[in-house]
C-alpha cells in the first residue's frame, strides 16, 4: 500500500508526507492548487496503515462546513476508490451543525467504484452520537475518521474522554484561522499524539509567544514550505496578470450602487476579450449582500442570464443563501453544480461571494477575479488561489512533459487575472491598497513592466487592450500617486535580474537594452 501511495504523489508531495511522518507537530505551507488535500489524505492513509488498519481516531479540522464536507468527500475517495487502489476500510463522521443533504447519494456514487462495504455517513455535534460512533468503530476494530469544523471540535474531546486515551492524528486545514481569538483556544483541546497545521498563508504576530503561527510552542516548527513562485515554476499554479478595466460609463463612488450591473457586465465582457482561448468564468468579491441585491435589480443581470451566463451567488445571509440565476439551492447542490459548470469548457460563469469561496473550496475553471472591495493580504492570496489553478488540458501536457510551465504561448490559460475596474483603481482611498496588492503579487513572479493590461471600450463597443509597458505608462499618467511605488517595484525587479547575471557579456547586454 505504501508503494501505491508513492506512485500517485508528486515528488514534493512525497517530501511533505515523509517530513510529517517523522515529526509530531509542525506547520506545512503549500500554495493553493498544489494538492494540500491530497497530501493530507496520503498522510492519513499512511498513518492508518502503520497502525495496521486497527481502531483509532483521526481528525481533520476545517474552518467551514462547506470545506469540511469537501475534505470528507476527497479523503473518502482517496482511501477507498479503485482509482487509487488502497481500499482502506474505515468509519466516517462529520462533526458540525450542518446537514449533509444529498451526501449519502454523493458517497454512494464513490462507493460504487470501490470494494469497501458502504456504511452510512452522518453528521452531528451531539456528544451522545459521537460516543456511539466511537464505540461502534472500536467494536468493529476500524479506524474512525472525523471531519470537524474548528468550532465543533470541542465535542470530539468531550466524547473521547473515558473511551479513548489519545487521538492518533489531527490535521488542521486552512490553519491560519487558528490565529484568531475565535478559534485559537481550540488548538490544544484535542488530546492527540500528532498534530499538523496546513495553510497557504501563514499569519504571524510581532511576538513569538503570541497567537501567531510563529509561536513554535503552539504550532511547532515550519517543517515544509513551498513559495507561490516555486509552485508556478513547477507548473502547479498560474502566474497573475493585473487587468485594469476603464469604464466608458460615468460611474462614480457615489452612484456605484445604481451602476453595479454596468460595472460587472463591462468587466465580464472585457475579461472575455482578454482571455482569448477560454470562456470567461469570473469570480467577484463583493462588499456584502447589498451589492448582490443591487446587481439582481439591474437590467444587466437579466441580460447576462438571457445570453447564457450562469450567475452564482453565495452569502451567509438567508436572503441570498445559495443562488443560481435567482433560484435557491442547498449548499451541497449549489457547490456540486458550481463544480460541474466550472469544469465545463462551454459554460460562462459569474460567481459572487462574500468571504465564502476564499479558501479550500475547489472550483475548477475560474479565469479571473473582479475585486469590488479591498482584501487583506491573507484573504487576497486565498482569493487569488481560486483562479490560479492550472487549466486541466494544460496540466496534462505539463505533467507529461509536452510543454513547459514557462511556455506561456502554448498554454490555454497562461495567466490568472485580477480585474480592477477604473472606479476602484482611480479612487485615491485605494492607492495604498493597490500598491500593497502589487507588492503581494511579486511573490507570484509578477513583473510590473509585463504583467499589467488595460482595456477600454471604444465607440464601436469593442475593447481596446493596452498591454505590458504601455499599460504601465498609462497607469502612471492616470494614477500619479502610485508612480513612485511602481518605479520602486521596477527597480527592485531590475536589481534582481542584474544580480542573476553571471557573465560580463550578459551584464553589458542588460545595460545596452536599457539604453
Amino acid at each position: 500500500m505504501f508503494d501505491k501511495i508513492e506512485k500517485i504523489l508528486y515528488n514534493y508531495q512525497k517530501d511533505v508526507v515523509e517530513i510529517v511522518l517523522k515529526n509530531d507537530k509542525g506547520v506545512i505551507v503549500m500554495p493553493t492548487g498544489t494538492g494540500k488535500t491530497f497530501v493530507q489524505a496520503a498522510i492519513l492513509a499512511k498513518t492508518i496503515i502503520e497502525n495496521k488498519n486497527k481502531f483509532g481516531i483521526y481528525v481533520i479540522n476545517a474552518p467551514r462546513i462547506m470545506l469540511s464536507y469537501q475534505l470528507m468527500k476527497e479523503v473518502y475517495k482517496f482511501l477507498t476508490s479503485n482509482e487509487f487502489g488502497l481500499n482502506i476500510e474505515a468509519r466516517y463522521f462529520g462533526v458540525h451543525s450542518g446537514r449533509l443533504d444529498g451526501a449519502d447519494e454523493d458517497f454512494e456514487l464513490i462507493r460504487s467504484e470501490t470494494n469497501i462495504p458502504f456504511s452510512e455517513i452522518n453528521a452531528s455535534t451531539s456528544t451522545l452520537e459521537l460516543k456511539k460512533i466511537i464505540k461502534k468503530a472500536r467494536k468493529q476494530d476500524l479506524p474512525l475518521v472525523l471531519f470537524s469544523t474548528y468550532h465543533s471540535s470541542t465535542r470530539i474531546e468531550e466524547a473521547r474522554k473515558g473511551l479513548v486515551k489519545d487521538i492518533e492524528l489531527v490535521l488542521n486545514d486552512e490553519a491560519h484561522y487558528l490565529v484568531s481569538n475565535q478559534f485559537h483556544d481550540n488548538i490544544d483541546i484535542l488530546k492527540t499524539k500528532k498534530q499538523f497545521f496546513f495553510t497557504a498563508t501563514t499569519k504571524i504576530t510581532a511576538s513569538d509567544s503570541g497567537q501567531g503561527m510563529n509561536n513554535v510552542d503552539v504550532f511547532g516548527e515550519e517543517i515544509f514550505k513551498m513559495t507561490p513562485r516555486e509552485a508556478i515554476e513547477l507548473g502547479k499554479m498560474i502566474r497573475p496578470r493585473l487587468h485594469f478595466v476603464k469604464s466608458n460609463q460615468s460611474i462614480t463612488k457615489e452612484n456605484l450602487d445604481k451602476n453595479i450591473g454596468k460595472l460587472i457586465s463591462e468587466s465580464f465582457r472585457e475579461h472575455d476579450y482578454i482571455i482569448n482561448n477560454l470562456v470567461p468564468k469570473m469570480m467577484v468579491t463583493v462588499n456584502g449582500s447589498k451589492d448582490m441585491h443591487n446587481f439582481m435589480d439591474s437590467s444587466e443581470y437579466d441580460i447576462l442570464i438571457g445570453s447564457g451566463v450562469n450567475i452564482y451567488m453565495v452569502h451567509s445571509n438567508s436572503d441570498i443563501g445559495n443562488m443560481i440565476n435567482g433560484e435557491q439551492y442547498s449548499r451541497l447542490d449549489w457547490l456540486t453544480k458550481l463544480k460541474e459548470d466550472g469544469a465545463n469548457p462551454d459554460k460562462r460563469l459569474i460567481v459572487m461571494h462574500y468571504n465564502i469561496i476564499t479558501e479550500g473550496i475547489d472550483v475548477p475553471g475560474l479565469t479571473g477575479v473582479l475585486l469590488l472591495r479591498s482584501l487583506k493580504k491573507s484573504s487576497f492570496v486565498q482569493t487569488f488561489g481560486r483562479v490560479a489553478r492550472v487549466q486541466e488540458f494544460d496540466k496534462k501536457r505539463i505533467d507529461s512533459g509536452k510543454i513547459l510551465p514557462t511556455e506561456l504561448k502554448k498554454m490555454l490559460k497562461p495567466f490568472s487575472y485580477i480585474i480592477l475596474p477604473s472606479i476602484i483603481a482611480e479612487d485615491m482611498d485605494n492607492i495604498e491598497y493597490l500598491s500593497n496588492l502589487i507588492y503581494s503579487l511579486r511573490e507570484f513572479d509578477f513583473n510590473t513592466s509585463e504583467d499589467i493590461v488595460i482595456t477600454e471600450t471604444t465607440a464601436n463597443g469593442l475593447p481596446e487592450p493596452i498591454d505590458g509597458g504601455d499599460a504601465l505608462i498609462s497607469i502612471k499618467k492616470r494614477l500619479p500617486n502610485i508612480d513612485v511605488i511602481l518605479e520602486k517595484l521596477e527597480a527592485e525587479y531590475e536589481d534582481e535580474l542584474l544580480a542573476s547575471l553571471s557573465t560580463t557579456e550578459e551584464i553589458l547586454d542588460f545595460f545596452n537594452e536599457k539604453l
